[in-house]
């Protein structure tokens, strides 16, 4: 399974998705005088919604805890032990 880069977007520090022009951005520390670094369509937002890879964070939305065990798990194809690997850590919170 391909990771959405999106998804892979919003772990880093501060990073947050808004709703623009009908669909949804990732912004870097959440700064939205700067141009998203990833966008996603509103049928995405709304799958990761449903799955509970993303979590209401102020205005905006933010990875949740199953989201990052979701990257852990899609990340360690090669690995004899996705569920296993979930729980390693993914870097900051």
């Amino acid at each position: 399974m391909s990771t959405p880069r999106w998804l892979t977007r919003l772990t880093a520090p501060g990073a947050r998705l808004f709703s623009e022009a009908g669909a949804y951005a990732v912004w870097a520390g959440g700064d939205r005088r700067r141009r998203p670094t990833a966008r996603l369509t509103m049928d995405a937002f709304t799958q990761a919604r449903s799955a509970g890879l993303i979590e209401p964070d102020g205005e905006g939305w933010a990875i949740s805890e199953a989201g990052r065990a979701h990257l852990k798990r899609a990340g360690s194809v090669s690995s004899e032990n996705p569920f296993a690997d979930q729980h390693r850590d993914l870097g900051p919170h």
